[in-house]
């Protein structure tokens, strides 16, 4: 090979490697679909509120999740207020037996004060409007809803974000401007 031919493909080799960073890192600051939470506490789920309740809607294997889910431990321990808090491990339809069993539902069950849901077909992820995994909902006591968006500041990244600010202002019973919604860094949650 010539001088210039190596070169030439250097040149090709280095621009594809730029090319390929460039579309991750794209990929990882585009949120995903915020979806529709409902204004009021929906009817019909099998979860209790009490208080400020948060539910983190999470797919078992988004390799993002483990992130979602210190960034909402990071949170509970530093809140000075009480807060019921879930995490519905959303297992897609027609997900194989065992879809469940992850990295992300062990990270789950090691979270004090949190309840743990594994949430066959995406049924109560549906009832809370989520569409993306990462995806928290918050609702006082009343049962409205005051937060919806994600805690981290990018997929798979720690950082801390307005949402953890806001997040912490409404735990520790202080009132939050209408509804502050963030975006939402993760895997589509019907995903397979």
């Amino acid at each position: 090979m010539t001088p210039s031919r190596t070169i030439a493909c250097a040149l090709a080799w280095i621009a594809l490697v730029v090319a390929l960073i460039a579309t991750s890192e794209r990929r990882d600051v585009h949120p995903g679909d915020p979806g529709a939470p409902p204004a009021a506490w929906p009817t019909g789920t099998t979860l209790r509120p009490g208080g400020v309740t948060l539910v983190m809607l999470v797919h078992p294997r988004c390799p993002c999740t483990v992130v979602s889910l210190e960034a909402l431990d990071d949170l509970l321990r530093a809140a000075r207020g009480p807060a019921r808090a879930y995490v519905l491990v959303v297992v897609p339809a027609g997900a194989p037996v065992g879809f469940e069993e992850a990295a992300a539902l062990e990270r789950a069950r090691a979270l004090a004060g949190v309840t743990v849901v594994v949430d066959a077909d995406g049924r109560e992820a549906a009832r809370f409007g989520a569409r993306t995994s990462g995806a928290v909902v918050a609702y006082d006591a009343a049962g409205r809803l005051r937060f919806a968006g994600g805690l981290t500041p990018a997929r798979g990244r720690r950082g801390d974000t307005p949402a953890r600010a806001a997040l912490l202002t409404l735990i520790d019973g202080h009132a939050v401007d209408d509804s502050p919604a963030a975006p939402v860094f993760g895997c589509p949650l019907e995903d397979a």
